[in-house]
Parts: C-alpha cells; sequence; structure tokens
C-alpha cells in the first residue's frame, strides 16, 4: 500500500486495559451493510495512551452485530489533499477500550498524505470473524493529528477486491487481515454474543450468579419484537442463569450519573428467549439516569425470588436506551439486607422489592 507513513504496528496478543477508572464509552455505532460519516475530536477520556495519545483527536467505531464465521469488507473513505496530511492510526480491537478487558488484534499507523488533490480516496480491510467467537462486537479506535473527517462502511457484501487490487490512481488500497495471518479475529470479549443457524439469532449478556459484567447497550440487535425493542433504540438482552427455584436474588445496576448526560431506559423481566415466540414479560418499568448533581456509582437493586416450582432456571433482561448506556449488572445469591425503603448514600430510595410487589415468585417455565 503506497499510503504515506504505513506501516504494520506491533501486534497485542495479550488482554490490556491500564485505565482503571469507569467511564461512558463514546462510540460511533457502525451496523452491518451501514455507512456513517466520523469527525474525529478532542477530549474523549477514558482511553489508555496505547491507543489515544493525550491531544490527538480520535473517533471510537464498534462494529456489531458481527456473525461468527462470516466475512466482512470494511471501507474508509476521505479526501487527500497536499496542503493538509494527516497522520492517523487505527487499532482493532476485541473488547471495550474504556474498559479494563481489551485485547489489540492488530494496529496500523499511516496518513492522508498526497501529491495531487484525491477525492473520495479509500482504504479498505477485509477480516473474518473466527468460528469460535462468543462475542460479536468489534471496536476501532482510530487517532488522528488533526480533525480527519471519513466516511466509514461496514458490509458482509464483499465487492471481489483483494490484497494487489490497485484503485483509480494506480496504488494497492486493501488489507485483507486473513491474508496477512492477522486473522480469522477471534472476538470473546464484550456484551454481544451473536449465533448462527436456524434458531433465531440471539446477542445475550450472560450473567451468573454471583458475577458482574460491565455492559454497553448498542443499535442493530435484529430479531426482537416491537414491544421490547423499538428500532433506533440502544439495547442488551441479559441472560440471568442458572438460577435455583425457591431462592432470593439481588441484581444490581450500576452507573454514573452525570445532569449533562440524562440516558431514558427500560427493562423488562422475562420468561423465555426474547427473540423466540414463547416468552412471558413479569415486570416492566421505566426509568433514566437524570440528576441534578453528578453521581458517580449510582445504583438500582432488585430483589426477586424464582418461583419453588420454577422447571426453567433462566431469566432474560431486555434493556433499551435512549443513548448508548454503559453500566454494571451484578447478580447475587448472598443478600445485603436492603429493603424497599433503604436509601442510597444521596438520601434517595433506590431498591424495588418484587415480591413486596407481589409481581413475584418469578415462575419460570421456558
Amino acid at each position: 500500500m503506497q499510503t504515506l507513513l504505513k506501516l504494520l504496528m506491533v501486534f497485542f496478543p495479550l488482554t490490556l486495559g491500564a485505565y482503571a477508572a469507569e467511564v461512558h464509552g463514546n462510540f460511533v455505532d457502525i451496523g452491518v451493510n451501514t455507512e456513517k460519516r466520523v469527525t474525529t475530536v478532542q477530549g474523549l477520556v477514558g482511553l489508555p495512551a496505547s491507543l489515544g495519545p493525550v491531544g490527538e483527536y480520535q473517533a471510537v467505531l464498534r462494529l456489531a452485530p458481527l456473525v461468527a464465521g462470516r466475512k466482512y469488507e470494511a471501507t474508509l473513505t476521505f479526501n487527500a489533499e497536499p496542503e493538509h496530511t494527516i497522520h492517523y492510526r487505527h487499532a482493532w480491537v476485541d473488547g471495550d477500550p474504556f474498559g479494563k478487558d481489551w485485547s489489540s488484534l492488530v494496529g496500523m499507523a499511516t496518513g492522508t498524505g498526497t501529491r495531487e488533490p484525491k477525492k473520495d480516496k479509500q482504504e479498505k480491510f477485509l477480516f473474518t470473524i473466527d468460528a469460535k467467537s462468543t462475542s460479536g462486537t468489534l471496536y476501532i479506535p482510530l487517532s488522528s493529528s488533526k480533525p480527519f473527517t471519513f466516511r466509514f462502511r461496514l458490509s458482509d457484501k464483499l465487492t471481489g477486491v483483494h490484497s494487489n487490487s490497485r484503485d483509480h490512481w494506480g496504488e494497492t488500497f486493501v488489507n485483507d487481515f486473513d491474508a496477512n495471518r492477522v486473522a480469522p479475529f477471534l472476538l470473546k470479549r464484550g456484551a454481544v454474543s451473536i449465533n448462527g443457524g436456524s434458531e433465531p439469532e440471539g446477542a445475550f449478556v450472560n450473567i451468573g450468579v454471583n458475577t458482574e459484567k460491565t455492559v454497553t447497550t448498542v443499535q442493530g440487535l435484529v430479531g426482537l419484537p416491537a414491544s421490547l425493542g423499538p428500532a433506533g433504540e440502544y439495547q442488551a438482552i441479559l441472560r440471568l442463569a442458572p438460577l435455583v427455584a425457591g431462592r432470593k436474588y439481588e441484581v444490581t445496576i450500576t452507573f454514573n450519573a452525570e445532569p449533562e448526560h440524562t440516558i431514558h431506559y427500560r427493562h423488562a423481566w422475562l420468561d423465555g428467549n426474547p427473540y423466540g415466540k414463547d416468552w412471558h414479560s413479569f415486570v416492566g418499568m421505566a426509568t433514566g439516569t437524570g440528576t441534578r448533581e453528578p453521581k458517580r456509582g449510582k445504583q438500582e437493586k432488585f430483589l426477586f425470588t424464582i418461583d419453588a416450582k420454577s422447571t426453567s432456571g433462566t431469566l432474560y433482561i431486555p434493556l433499551n436506551s435512549s443513548k448508548p448506556f454503559t453500566f454494571r449488572f451484578g447478580l447475587s445469591d448472598k443478600l445485603t439486607g436492603v429493603h424497599s425503603n433503604s436509601q442510597d448514600r444521596w438520601g434517595e430510595t433506590f431498591v424495588k422489592d418484587f415480591d413486596a410487589n407481589r409481581i413475584a415468585p418469578f415462575l419460570l417455565k421456558r
């Protein structure tokens, strides 16, 4: 590839994550067979220095939902101007780069330098998602020396280009990660897991008992009924298992409430897979992160019991938000003693006891 300063950076086979604090990620969501216009900006807080040096302009692309075993073509389109060279670099990452558990699959550095103006100059990338992947989300943090405006397209409809293809200026412009033995990309970190087959495609965040996971809602989950997932909203489907009949549990949702960034969200508690036909909603709730003052580590807690007559040990919680929503979700059978009238450190009640409200015990039979 003849673009200025092209070089393949060091691969990172180990899990990285030097940034320890919890943040709300700032993502540009790219669905399959869609294109978005992106401009890098300063001020993204929480990226480790290896991905986003202070002072550079940044954007973090989130590609989802991707299907294990499938090949994709990504296209980055920009205008190359001789008098306005922009240096930029990007990494292809498994796992949320704003969090702790992520790994860089490959990194590249390049630039827009050119001897003549080139309108709609392109770079293309071919990659495959490893068939053993348990996540369907790929992140691309991109940093630039100046504000950089480009279009980014993701497609599963391949155009037939390959590593030796040339653009209309006679330059090679395709990087085939499979051919370079970097891929297939094995995705095993993150919120979205995509499974193909004859069954409805489901994207779940699996929550085990006495575990906690960081979740970010995303666009593009296909197959949810409109009553649970209106088009255009950001979603995550939490799958709680294995639950024991007759036992009481405590769920905790933890997030940062920021007055200037209110997110409205709602969630339902279901018996049965919401991607299928046989499911039942026990209860639905709508709320938001609105607050008059910043509240770091704000929590909501939910108490519920699994009916002793239950024949299933799985509970589903579809959660929708008006904007990308990052939160921690914990499930425990070790109760902390909170109740409906408990107050948090800001003097606000924050516990919903479904048993006290006669909604439960939840009878799971699907």
